[in-house]
């Protein structure tokens, strides 16, 4: 790798149990970003499957979602590392150049966190579509094409938590951090795929259209599974829009 491209590695975080999603998603990753100049890597646990320019970071024994993530982010060199799931499959054309400029701004500029996706949106544009994401910010860190310093991404994760504590938690910790930002407009077209160990009832409409094959013995949502998550789709726009002293509010009272 050469220029600023040696400065960023994509790093796909999976496990041997999901090893049905890889198939499926590198033909997409393939198909919609042809010319990733970027070392590209899946995370497994023992499994070295074999895909054209991918390779593979098998951290051995399934430990929880932190510290198999600290595994694999030690192991690659790179100042930073762009988060990116397996069951998140992107199903359009990325916006290559797009991307290209915003990782270039991010390297030029030192910054320790940039999100690909409108969510939180910033507050205040700096670059092209790219703003501030300020301190105590409602999902500051994001598991979800997320590009990261690679020494801020190892400080902030804590081992023995799940992905849905280093959102909430690690958020909290990225407080000490002024350099986070996100994009005002997605450059990364994607659909969450499995949701609870299920198949979401879009992608399987999105496969079946488009001929790609996937595994038919993983359970498939209902239809009053898919609604109700659709459902939550919404609350959580309409939850963003809110101040974040009452995003704050909200969020406790549930969870209490």
């Amino acid at each position: 790798m050469t220029g600023f491209y040696k400065d960023i590695s994509f790093l796909v975080v999976s496990c041997d149990k999901y090893k049905d999603m890889w198939e499926p998603y590198f033909i997409l990753f393939n198909r919609f970003w042809q010319k990733p100049k970027y070392d590209v890597f899946l995370m497994t646990n023992f499994l070295k499957p074999i895909f054209r320019n991918v390779n593979v970071i098998d951290i051995g024994e399934d430990l929880s979602w932190s510290d198999n993530l600290l595994k694999a982010v030690r192991i690659i060199n790179s100042k930073y590392v762009f988060i990116l799931l397996d069951d998140f499959f992107i199903v359009d054309k990325v916006r290559d150049n797009d991307v290209n400029q915003v990782f270039t701004w991010a390297v030029k500029n030192d910054i320790d966190y940039l999100h690909l996706y409108r969510y939180p949106r910033p507050k205040k544009l700096f670059y092209k579509n790219i703003g501030m994401i300020p301190p105590n910010t409602i999902y500051r860190v994001s598991t979800v094409s997320s590009l990261f310093k690679k020494e801020v991404l190892i400080n902030l994760l804590k081992e023995g938590e799940t992905a849905w504590d280093f959102e909430i938690k690690g958020s909290l910790r990225s407080n000490k951090y002024n350099g986070f930002f996100s994009v005002d407009e997605d450059l990364i077209p994607v659909v969450n795929g499995v949701i609870r160990g299920k198949w979401n009832r879009k992608i399987i409409r999105y496969f079946d259209k488009n001929n790609i094959n996937y595994c038919i013995s993983r359970p498939i949502f209902s239809v009053r599974e898919q609604f109700l998550y659709e459902l939550y789709i919404v609350r959580s726009i309409v939850f963003s829009l809110l101040p974040y002293n009452l995003q704050l509010e909200l969020r406790n009272l549930f969870r209490s």
